[in-house]
């Protein structure tokens, strides 16, 4: 597998200025599209920007419902009654760990900017579309913004 010469220092930008890193790891795709790191790297970028945000509106009201669950409280009373299992469960497993609340949101939604870009990335396999230069760094930038 051959990298693109931007990856290395789009790895190392990611983790001192992240903006930086972002935007070279959009650069470092390339036109085949079989590297993932470009990918992980963008998604890492969501992650420590997410992580960094706090929790308001929706993300309170779950955030309320994560520290109601104590260790006197039954895990299916917890599970009952909420149409997103898969999200309580996810409760459930946390505060079993003692991993912060903060961490939850950053992983959702650094696993969907990964997705969402791995998609795309399948999509555009599978049209047959190669997107170079300039298109590919606005259209990378319109999804993920």
């Amino acid at each position: 597998m051959r990298v693109n010469k931007y990856l290395p220092l789009s790895f190392i930008a990611t983790f001192f200025i992240p903006v930086i890193g972002l935007i070279m790891s959009v650069i470092s795709i390339n036109k085949k599209g079989n590297s993932r790191l470009p990918f992980m790297l963008i998604s890492f970028f969501y992650f420590c920007f997410l992580l960094k945000m706090p929790p308001y509106g929706d993300s309170y009201r779950r955030f309320l419902d994560y520290e109601s669950f104590t260790s006197a409280t039954s895990v299916l009373s917890f599970l009952s009654g909420h149409p997103d299992v898969f999200f309580y469960l996810t409760i459930v497993v946390f505060k079993k760990l003692s991993i912060p609340y903060f961490i939850m949101p950053a992983i959702y939604g650094a696993s969907m900017i990964y997705f969402i870009l791995a998609s795309l990335r399948n999509g555009n396999k599978i049209v047959g579309v190669e997107m170079s230069g300039i298109k590919k760094i606005i259209s990378f930038f319109l999804i993920l913004s």
